[in-house]
């Protein structure tokens, strides 16, 4: 007596005993003797899942790499950005540091985990919209499960959270007093660029000597003989 089957045993039992038949038939009409091989191939539906299973494990694969190499280059744009903007923001950390705060380090670090969990939120954002859009122009099911959106988000916050401890250490380790002379050190050295934005009613940045000089070569100072000559030859005419 055969056990009885129901449901996909007894679907896969009747599939392979037609595969059987069918391969009998083709042999037969072939004219093939039973020790030579088939010249033929059989595709069935288990035949097609396999199929379909290694091209999607292969896509992947090539999908979780080609998502590391882009995670590893938007943490090192988010270390830039955050180092840029603790050079930026030296006069502040120094102003605080010399008042007593302590959190320097964990207000950088939150700060670039939510850059990058901003950036990973609007990347589901989207992925959600082109999902839809294929589900609603095309025959192909696509959803977006509420697990890859929080896998998406927090791993794009621990890249934050990982790339920013470097900048994030970098302006704990200020020295207030250095931190606090960044704009005199700007100014001393007569470059055009002023770290801090003067407002209306503020005591204006002042001409450092170099600036002069220079300003008074490129009009043509009346002091040097080589520039601005002719004008004193005219001058001293009658």
């Amino acid at each position: 007596m055969t056990p009885h089957l129901s449901g996909a045993g007894a679907f896969a039992c009747q599939l392979a005993e037609a595969e059987d038949e069918v391969r009998v038939l083709l042999r037969s009409y072939r004219h093939l003797g039973p020790g030579q091989d088939d010249n033929f191939s059989l595709f069935a539906s288990d035949t097609v899942v396999n199929l379909w299973e290694r091209l999607t494990a292969a896509i992947s694969g090539m999908a979780i790499g080609i998502v590391s190499v882009f995670m590893i280059v938007g943490g090192i744009v988010i270390m830039n950005i955050m180092l840029a903007v603790v050079t930026e923001r030296t006069q502040e950390i120094g102003i605080r540091k010399s008042l007593g705060a302590r959190d320097i380090l964990n207000q950088y670090l939150v700060e670039s985990s939510v850059l990058a969990g901003s950036g990973g939120f609007a990347g589901v954002c989207i992925a959600w919209l082109v999902a839809v859009a294929v589900r609603s122009f095309t025959s192909v099911p696509m959803a977006l499960p509420w697990s890859s959106v929080v896998i998406g988000v927090g791993l794009a916050a621990v890249v934050g959270l990982f790339f920013g401890i470097y900048p994030a250490q970098r302006a704990a380790k200020l020295d207030p007093i250095e931190a606090l002379r960044v704009e005199s050190r700007v100014l001393r050295d007569g470059s055009a660029v002023i770290k801090q934005q003067w407002m209306p009613g503020r005591r204006q940045p002042t001409r450092w000597p170099q600036q002069k000089q220079k300003e008074g070569e490129a009009q043509g100072s009346p002091s040097d003989p080589h520039v601005g000559g002719g004008r004193n030859l005219r001058s001293a005419a009658p």
